[in-house]
C-alpha cells in the first residue's frame, strides 16, 4: 500500500474521532440538561406518581377470578409461542402434522 492509502486511512481515522468526540459531547450536554431537569421537577413527578397510584387502585378489583386470568393469559400466551416456534424450528411438529413436507 502507498503512502496515498495511508494518509487517506489516517484521515479516515481521524474524521471518525471527531465525529465521535462531538456526538459524545452532544449526548453528554443533552443527558445533563435532562438531569438538570429531572431534579428540578423530582417533587412535582413524586405528586403526579402519587395522584396515579391513586387512579390506579380505584378502578381495579384485584380479588376478580377474570382479572387473573387475564393477567395469565397475557404472561402464558406468548410464552407458549415461543415454545411452540423454538419446537417447529428444531423437530417440525406442526409442518408434519398439516402434511407439509420441508426441505433443508
Amino acid at each position: 500500500m502507498g503512502r496515498q492509502g495511508l494518509s487517506t486511512r489516517t484521515w479516515r481515522h481521524s474524521a471518525m474521532v471527531v465525529l465521535f468526540s462531538a456526538v459524545a459531547g452532544v449526548l453528554a450536554a443533552a443527558l445533563g440538561a435532562a438531569a438538570a431537569a429531572a431534579a428540578a421537577s423530582a417533587s412535582s413527578a413524586s405528586s403526579i406518581m402519587s395522584q396515579l397510584e391513586d387512579s390506579f387502585s380505584v378502578g381495579v378489583d384485584w380479588s376478580q377470578a377474570s382479572l387473573h386470568t387475564a393477567l395469565a393469559f397475557i404472561v402464558l400466551c406468548p410464552v407458549f409461542w415461543n415454545v411452540m416456534a423454538r419446537c417447529e424450528l428444531r423437530w417440525q411438529l406442526l409442518s408434519r402434522q398439516i402434511g407439509i413436507d420441508k426441505k433443508n
